[in-house]
């Protein structure tokens, strides 16, 4: 997408599992991303990284092609992280993520084609599901907390699951559910 009439599209993973979408610092001045005053506002966030201290941002615009969402809040991260091959080489971790808050406030649907590389945001139409048969497959989708959720089982048990497209893991589960799932054991 553009951030705020950029010449070149910025790369920002679409993570479902994150509240609202949040930038590196670095990207914020690049593409001149408006900062709400530090002032006036006292933001921590507890994430998988920890907790930090961000910054509140402003895209005005945010957009993707013809589709231009105005003064859409964004979280700037002030903090950098990153790896280390060997005792000199280091290399930057980039963290530009647009979340779930944007198509909550203003897609009617998302479609991910991972085989096609391809992503479809729906801004202004319904979404036209592809024709049942047995190689389609759907699920009820349940918001809760304002973030996107379906129902699990395995062995009888049921639970509620955050759809994560941030995840580089597969199903993750607590240790009570994995208890109750009896797959302890074999963990260890």
């Amino acid at each position: 997408c553009w951030l705020n009439g950029s010449k070149e599209p910025v790369p920002l993973m679409f993570d479902s599992g994150a509240q609202v979408s949040l930038i590196d610092a670095d990207t914020a001045v690049k593409c001149g991303v408006g900062i709400v005053d530090p002032r006036t506002t006292n933001i921590t966030v507890m994430g998988v990284m920890g907790k930090e201290k961000m910054l509140a941002g402003l895209f005005a615009p945010l957009s993707f092609g013809q589709t231009q969402l105005t003064k859409q809040l964004c979280l700037v991260r002030t903090h950098q992280n990153e790896t280390r091959r060997g005792p000199l080489f280091r290399e930057r971790v980039n963290m530009d993520l647009l979340g779930f808050d944007m198509v909550r406030q203003w897609c009617r649907y998302v479609t991910i084609d991972y085989p096609a590389h391809k992503m479809i945001f729906g801004f202004n139409e319904d979404f036209r599901p592809p024709p049942a048969g047995p190689r389609v497959w759907k699920m009820p989708l349940i918001l809760e907390g304002g973030m996107p959720h379906v129902v699990l089982e395995a062995r009888g048990i049921r639970w509620l699951s955050l759809v994560d497209t941030g995840s580089a893991f597969g199903v993750e589960i607590d240790e009570g559910l994995a208890a109750e799932l009896n797959l302890l054991k074999n963990a260890r």
